[in-house]
Formats: C-alpha cells, sequence, structure tokens
C-alpha cells in the first residue's frame, strides 16, 4: 500500500505565462518579484518539486521567445553568441561548436542523460548555479547578457557567479 501526504501549501498550480518578447519577461518578473521564476526546459524546477520544494506562484516561460533559441558566430571576433533556451542536444550536435568550440561539444555529451539533454537549456544549467557548464564556461570567458534593475547588461559569468543571489 502506498500513502501520499500532499503538501497542501503546494496544491494550487503556478501560473505558467508565456510571453513572446524579452522585455514583456522582464516587466512580468519585475510585477511578480520573487514570486515569479524563469522555466526554460523546467528540467531543474522538476527536480526541485519532485524534492518537496514549493514552487513559485509564477512561472514565466521562455519558450516564446525566439532570439533566446538563437546560436551565432562572429568568425572574425571570434565570438561564438548561445541564447539561454539553446538546449544542451543543440549544442552536441551543432556544427558550429563542433568547429569553433570543440570543447563544448564535448562537454555536452558528458552532461546527463540524452532524454535530460533534449530538454535542458544552457540558461537554465547556468541560472540554476551549479550547472555542470558552468566550469568550462567561465574558463572559456564567457558573458551572460541580463536584466539588472530592467537595465540589458552585459556580465562575466565568473561575476555572475559571485553575485547569483543578487538576480533571483
Amino acid at each position: 500500500m502506498v500513502s501520499i501526504q500532499p503538501n497542501v501549501s503546494n496544491l494550487k498550480p503556478p501560473v505558467i505565462w508565456m510571453p513572446k518578447s524579452i522585455e514583456k519577461v522582464i516587466e512580468l518578473k519585475h510585477q511578480f518579484g520573487s514570486n515569479a521564476s524563469f522555466v526554460s526546459g523546467a528540467t531543474l524546477l522538476q527536480l526541485q518539486w519532485q524534492n518537496g520544494h514549493i514552487l513559485p506562484h509564477h512561472l514565466l516561460s521562455l519558450e516564446n521567445i525566439p532570439t533566446l533559441k538563437e546560436m551565432k558566430m562572429d568568425v572574425e571576433k571570434k565570438h561564438v553568441s548561445i541564447g539561454s533556451m539553446v538546449t544542451l542536444a543543440q549544442c552536441r550536435f551543432e556544427p558550429l561548436f563542433k568547429k569553433s568550440l570543440p570543447i563544448l561539444f564535448e562537454a555536452v555529451k558528458t552532461i546527463a542523460a540524452p532524454a535530460v539533454r533534449n530538454r535542458a537549456t544552457i540558461g537554465g544549467n547556468i541560472m540554476g548555479g551549479v550547472g555542470d557548464l558552468i566550469p568550462l564556461l567561465i574558463t572559456l570567458n564567457a558573458k551572460l547578457v541580463i536584466s539588472e534593475n530592467r537595465t540589458i547588461k552585459t556580465i562575466e559569468l565568473y561575476e555572475w557567479v559571485q553575485r547569483k543571489e543578487e538576480f533571483k
């Protein structure tokens, strides 16, 4: 016999918002504050929920924001741009990475199971604060484009890791 004692405070499902622009998702985050969390692949959120963590009241899905799914390379500047919604599986099979960032290409092969890599995103891997890619991305001098006080700015990943609690 299985006995389940639900967490009563967690029975109400969160409201899921699916904005279509970065500006709108930033506006919603400011509106709901700590009662909202960004969601990309939701693999970390699922684990947290299964471990008894209470879900936030509002989930701000990034799935409908096309610019967050882009991967670009500026050959002259030797610069690669990876949107936060790019999945680990996309990195694994993207010829751009195999040629330009072979170390990233190889690293994503070893992270999680294939089913998780199909859903898990670069942004989620970083924002969880304990992602497997963080040390590698720091050594590659990765920068994040973030919103801070409704201002879009670029910050070194290393600096973000030091200050990540400020950005929640």
